[in-house]
């Protein structure tokens, strides 16, 4: 499974367009500012951006910051087809040399935590250009992503149903572009399967390296990381009592006291970083009432946008994907509801309603002010513990019909995520190509064509969605 994600975030990485992730135009000159040791840049006297309104130029002139840039890297004039999904990337190739020489840019991502910036930073100088500089920095992203994914399932296995499902295309294609995003949902996914590690009765070496490595990288990677971790955290001792988790540290005192460590000295540099750098909110003016009403009718965006919408939030997949994936999700949810004990059933239904009610109040009391809405990556770090809870409470239970029948439904399950990553990534691609409004034949007649073409990375990711197939997480 592990081999297949390896391959899917490999084709992602080198098949999107330079800077379609995102704001990865901002994420990347904030990785080139880390480069040469711009851990915050210089802050800019004024601001102005006439596709903002005043309340959104207001709250980002406060987050602006300036990047000195190394000579030939400025990404200048990239995202030419950005919010225009009918247009494919050929733009791209078209854009003039950037300068020679160390230039000044603005990032929109300037007070952002540079914890995630200093891998892809190390390796963005070796770029002979930017988009070169770019592969080079996603695959570092990719890297410390797959890396949280492999401890999650060797914290998780055998039972490995709830990773599959939690592991969105999203996930995957957030992972394989320069994004804190990417690295925030593989710690918490991380983080949650250590967890469920933990609580079984043979227990895996590798549990408290993924609690402590995925809590670490949350808390480090964006402003309401430490948030993410205290609530799947305090689900968790709801979930297996007080006294049992006693029963898990007490025999782990020195691997439970250096994971306190590690992870209390991440929260404590998240906390110290916001009260410094972090942004403020603006003041709400209209009534509260008013604005959870508006932000519950986003919640079926929030949905899709955390199975898979890609690029500049205007890249869907066809509709068929989406309710296949929400459809394996309710199955597996159902089906733990009515196995799983009383306290299974409440803290399942607690974190699915979490799932639903957080990005409705954040939305709401953050960002309505400013005039933006919350996107489905920045809750999917919350989201992920539903998927991997309901996993672990069917496999727990072992109420599943006889050992043949449990694999195949383990393989339908894994076939059915195998089918929708390869098809997310296509839809991807084609947007890439020729455009939403072009054939889907577009690897005949490609206007726009990633390094090498299309076929070795369509080949790519279907090998990985073979081998998600192949891996078969088997219930029983």
């Amino acid at each position: 499974m592990i081999a297949g994600y390896v391959l899917l975030i490999v084709a992602w990485a080198m098949s999107t367009p330079p800077f379609s992730g995102p704001d990865e135009w901002a994420h990347f000159l904030r990785a080139a500012g880390v480069s040469h040791g711009q851990v915050l840049g210089a802050r800019v006297d004024s601001f102005h951006d006439p596709n903002l309104t005043p309340d959104q130029e207001a709250w980002t002139s406060r987050i602006v910051r300036r990047i000195d840039v190394p000579p030939g890297l400025a990404p200048d004039g990239f995202g030419c087809n950005a919010f225009q999904p009918t247009v494919s990337a050929v733009c791209t190739d078209r854009l003039p040399p950037p300068p020679r020489e160390r230039v000044g840019r603005v990032t929109t991502t300037g007070n952002y935590h540079p914890a995630p910036y200093l891998l892809p930073g190390l390796v963005v100088r070796a770029g002979s250009g930017p988009v070169s500089a770019l592969l080079l920095a996603r695959l570092a992203n990719g890297l410390i992503a797959l890396a949280l994914l492999a401890l999650a399932a060797v914290a998780l296995q055998p039972a490995l149903l709830g990773l599959v499902v939690a592991t969105t295309p999203m996930a995957l294609f957030l992972a394989a572009v320069l994004n804190p995003s990417g690295l925030e949902i593989a710690g918490s996914i991380a983080f949650t399967c250590g967890l469920i590690g933990l609580a079984r009765e043979q227990r895996s070496r590798f549990a408290w390296a993924a609690v402590t490595a995925g809590a670490a990288t949350v808390c480090l990677s964006r402003f309401l990381g430490p948030i993410w971790v205290g609530s799947i955290l305090a689900a968790w001792l709801v979930w297996i009592g007080l006294d049992r988790a006693w029963g898990v540290i007490a025999p782990a005192r020195g691997k439970a006291v250096a994971c306190a460590a590690i992870v209390s000295a991440a929260i404590a540099l998240n906390r110290a970083w916001d009260f410094y750098f972090g942004p403020r909110p603006l003041p709400r003016t209209e009534p509260l009432s008013l604005a959870l009403r508006q932000s519950i009718r986003w919640i079926p965006e929030w949905v899709r946008e955390q199975i898979g919408v890609f690029q500049y939030l205007e890249t869907p997949m066809p509709g068929a994907a989406y309710l296949v994936w929400f459809a394996v999700f309710a199955a597996l949810v159902a089906f733990a509801l009515r196995v799983g004990t009383g306290r299974d059933r409440l803290v399942l239904s607690v974190a699915l309603a979490a799932a639903l009610a957080v990005p409705v109040i954040l939305n709401a009391v953050a960002l309505r002010p400013i005039g933006w809405a919350v996107q489905g990556r920045h809750v999917l770090p919350l989201t992920v513990a539903c998927p991997l809870l309901a996993g672990e409470i069917v496999w727990r239970t072992r109420r599943w019909p006889p050992t043949r029948a449990g694999r195949s439904i383990g393989l339908a399950v894994a076939a059915s995520c195998a089918v929708v990553h390869f098809v997310g990534f296509y839809a991807n691609a084609r947007r890439s190509s020729v455009g939403t409004a072009g054939s889907w034949l577009f690897p005949l007649h490609p206007e726009w064509s990633p390094p090498l073409g299309w076929w070795p990375w369509l080949l790519l990711a279907a090998a990985g969605a073979a081998l998600i197939t192949a891996a078969r997480p088997e219930p029983t």
